[in-house]
C-alpha cells in the first residue's frame, strides 16, 4: 500500500470508520458530547454517494427525519429579478412557504419552497405565479431548456440545422446531449449575412440531406 493510502486510512481510535465505495479515503464519525459528527472527503462525487448511503441512513436510525421539502420552480426569460419579485410580492403563500429567486440575467428561476404538508396550497398557488410569469416563462420544473426543446421537436416530428458563429458549437452540443434530432450543424467565423441568407444555406443544407449530398460544405462567406 502507497504511504499516500496508508495515511488515509488513519483516524482518531474512538471514531466510526464511514465507508467511501467510490474512492479510496475513507471517512468517519465521532461523537462529542452531544453532538455526532461526521467527516468525509473532500470531492464532490465522493461526498455525494456517501451521503446517500452510509450518512443518511446512520441519521435516519437515530432521528425521525421530516419529510423532504417541496420545490415547485420555473424558469424565465428576459425580465428582471425585482420586477418579478414585485409583481409576486402581492400573493399570499402558505404557512412556512417562501418564494426564491436565483438570477442569471437573462434567465431568473423562480423557486416555491414549503414543507410537505403544505404541497397541496402550493399547487393551488402555482397557478398564479405562472400568470405572473406569463409570456417570460420558458420552461417548468428541472428538465432544461435543451430538453424541452427536444421534446417538442420530438413530438411535433420536426428537425433541425444549425449554423453557429458566436456560440462556437454548444448549441448544438447541448441539444445534441439532450436527443434533439439535429438534421446538420457547423461553426463558421463570425461574418456579416442577411437573415435570407442564412435562411437560403438551411434550405439548402435540409434538401441536400434528404437527397443525400455531401451536405453543401462551403468556404468562406455564403453566397447570396
Amino acid at each position: 500500500m502507497a504511504e499516500s493510502n496508508r495515511k488515509q486510512a488513519e483516524i482518531p481510535a474512538s471514531a466510526e470508520m464511514i465507508n467511501n465505495p467510490v474512492g479510496t479515503a475513507c471517512g468517519f464519525a465521532i461523537q462529542l458530547n452531544r453532538c455526532l459528527m461526521f467527516f468525509t472527503p473532500g470531492v464532490p462525487s465522493e461526498f455525494k454517494v456517501m451521503v446517500e448511503q452510509e450518512i443518511l441512513p446512520r441519521l435516519r436510525q437515530r432521528f425521525t427525519l421530516p419529510d423532504p421539502p417541496v420545490c415547485l420552480r420555473m424558469t424565465t426569460f428576459g425580465r428582471s429579478e425585482s420586477e418579478l419579485a414585485q409583481s409576486l410580492n402581492p400573493l399570499t403563500l402558505p404557512p412556512g412557504v417562501v418564494m426564491g429567486y436565483r438570477s442569471s440575467m437573462p434567465i431568473i428561476e423562480l423557486k416555491l419552497t414549503g414543507p410537505a404538508n403544505q404541497r397541496d396550497a402550493m399547487l393551488a398557488l402555482w397557478p398564479e405565479v405562472r400568470k405572473v410569469a406569463g409570456d417570460s416563462l420558458i420552461f417548468e420544473g428541472t428538465e432544461g431548456l435543451p430538453a424541452q426543446i427536444a421534446r417538442c421537436l420530438q413530438e411535433r416530428q420536426l428537425s433541425l440545422t444549425l449554423s453557429e458563429q458566436f456560440t462556437s458549437g454548444l448549441l448544438a452540443l447541448q441539444l445534441s446531449r439532450a436527443g434533439a434530432p439535429l438534421l446538420a450543424s457547423e461553426v463558421v467565423p463570425a461574418q456579416e449575412e442577411t437573415l435570407a441568407q442564412a435562411a437560403r444555406w438551411a434550405a439548402e443544407r435540409r434538401i441536400n440531406h434528404f437527397a443525400g449530398g455531401s451536405g453543401g460544405e462551403r468556404s468562406g462567406k455564403r453566397s447570396s
